[in-house]
């Protein structure tokens, strides 16, 4: 991650979320919110979603069809 702030654009930001998140969780997380602003480029998953924690996973919107695809597995 030491490389990653020189590709940092200014409307980037992440967010990071516990790994006890829901499919639905994260796909509401990635979505636009309701006051027009952007959704966060990237959802960092670590054990109890604290930033000083390792990551577990690394989420983005390219992941949104298989994260759509789990959620329609499990109906």
């Amino acid at each position: 991650m030491g490389a990653a702030p020189e590709f940092v654009e200014p409307h980037d930001r992440a967010i990071h979320l516990s790994r006890k998140t829901t499919v639905p969780q994260a796909l509401k997380k990635l979505s636009p919110p309701a006051d027009g602003g952007l959704p966060p480029t990237a959802l960092i998953i670590t054990h109890s979603g604290k930033p000083h924690e390792s990551p577990l996973s690394l989420v983005v919107a390219d992941d949104l069809p298989v994260l759509v695809a789990a959620m329609s597995a499990g109906t």
